[in-house]
């Protein structure tokens, strides 16, 4: 979602691409809903973005209707913690593979190349619309 907010960052062209076809009813987008708020952080503490101007940009994503977002129930979380096991993985992940399994997603958007191995391991498609040689220069994105 930050990525999509921050159109100077090298990954914006991609992701733009594939969020809007959701904004525009292609596909259904699901978001945790925790998410604007991790995005905000993101924006704010690791890019150096003004808070005004990081709230302006998650309140007008906020403001998009074709946007479902989702909580967590206790089943999913407790579904979390038994995948993080099996998965041998950190179950901040696993989190937010148990959540879309639970809603019935066929694919999980992302551009943490980590998810790579795990969706096919819960049968859910990897989406990372952002080409291998971008995706090595999202480290050197500079903080403001």
């Amino acid at each position: 979602m930050a990525i999509f907010l921050v159109e100077d960052h090298p990954g914006h062209p991609f992701v733009d691409r594939i969020v809007s076809e959701g904004l525009e009813g292609s596909y259904r987008l699901l978001i945790p809903d925790q998410a604007p708020l991790r995005a905000r952080w993101i924006l704010t503490s690791r890019w150096g973005i003004r808070k005004a101007e990081a709230d302006r940009a998650v309140e007008d994503f906020l403001r998009h209707r074709r946007v479902a977002y989702v909580g967590a129930s206790r089943g999913v979380l407790l579904k979390a913690f038994d995948l993080a096991k099996a998965l041998k993985h950190d179950v901040y992940d696993t989190f937010y593979l148990a959540l879309a399994t639970e809603l019935g997603a066929h694919a999980f958007l992302t551009t943490d190349a980590d998810f790579r191995g795990l969706c096919p391991r819960v049968k859910l498609a990897y989406e990372n619309p952002v080409p291998e040689d971008v995706l090595r220069q999202f480290g050197a994105f500079p903080s403001r």
